[in-house]
C-alpha cells in the first residue's frame, strides 16, 4: 500500500517511500528507541552515522530527535539515496548523504559518537519465502551477510544494530535475530551489551558502548 500511496510514516515523519527503497517498517522504531535510550541527552553534540540509510528513515529521525547532532548516513544505492535526499530537504532535516558500501565512506571522517544499521541481512535461500515488497528490492548487497558496523572500528562509543544473520529459534519456533550480534559487539570491544525486543516480543536489537564492561 505505501507504494501506491508514495509515503510511509515513520517516527511521525511523513517519508516519500517508491520501488528504489525498502518500506520502513515500525519494528525499525524499536533500533530508534535503543539509540535514543543510548545518547537521551536532546541537546548533545553527537557524531551520528547510519549505516544503509535506505529511505533516510533512521537517520532523519535522528536528526529530528538530536538536533545539536551531526549526522551521516551511507547507501551503497545512488537511487536509495536519491530518494532519501529528497526526503531530508522536504523535512527541512539536515543530514549529510554519502554514496558508498556499508561504513567505508565513514573512514575518511573518523569516528562517531553513535552508529546505527538496520540492514536487511537476508539469505539467499529465504528470498522465495519473503513478502513480495521486500523481495523485490532484495538485492545481492541486502543478502550480504557477516559484516555488521557494531564490529569494525568505526563504532566509537555506541552501536545499535538489527543483526539478522546467525538467527537462532526462539519461543514457538519465531526467529530472534540477536544471537551473533551481541558476540561481534563484544568482540568489536563494545561492553553494556543489551538486546530489545521489538512488537512482536522478538529480541529485535543488539546495542553496546565502548569503555564499559559487560
Amino acid at each position: 500500500m505505501a507504494y501506491l500511496l508514495g509515503h510511509k510514516e515513520f517516527w511521525s515523519l511523513d517519508l516519500l517511500v517508491d520501488l528504489r527503497v525498502l518500506i520502513p517498517r515500525p519494528d525499525s522504531e524499536t533500533l530508534l528507541e535503543e539509540a535514543l535510550d543510548r545518547f537521551a541527552n536532546p541537546g548533545a553534540a553527537l557524531r551520528i552515522a547510519d549505516v544503509g540509510t535506505g529511505s533516510g528513515a533512521l537517520a532523519l529521525a535522528l536528526a529530528k530527535e538530536r538536533p545539536q547532532a551531526q549526522v551521516s548516513a551511507t547507501d551503497i544505492s545512488p537511487d536509495a539515496l536519491a530518494v532519501a535526499r529528497a526526503n531530508a530537504e522536504r523535512l527541512g532535516l539536515a543530514v549529510t548523504f554519502l554514496l558508498g558500501d556499508l561504513d567505508q565512506p565513514l573512514v575518511p571522517a573518523g569516528r562517531f559518537d553513535l552508529i546505527v544499521a538496520n540492514l536487511p541481512y537476508i539469505p539467499s535461500a529465504d528470498i522465495d519465502r519473503l513478502s513480495a515488497d521486500v523481495a523485490q528490492r532484495a538485492t545481492p548487497g541486502a543478502r550480504r551477510r557477516g559484516r555488521r558496523p557494531c564490529a569494525r572500528a568505526q563504532a566509537g562509543r555506541g552501536c545499535a544494530e538489527t543483526p539478522a544473520s546467525g538467527r537462532r529459534p526462539g519461543p514457538g519456533g519465531r526467529r530472534r535475530p540477536g544471537w551473533r550480534g551481541r558476540g561481534a559487539s563484544t568482540r568489536a570491544g563494545l561492553g553494556d551489551i543489551r538486546s530489545r525486543r521489538d512488537l512482536a516480543g522478538i529480541d529485535r536489537v543488539v546495542s553496546g558502548m565502548k569503555g564499559t564492561s559487560s
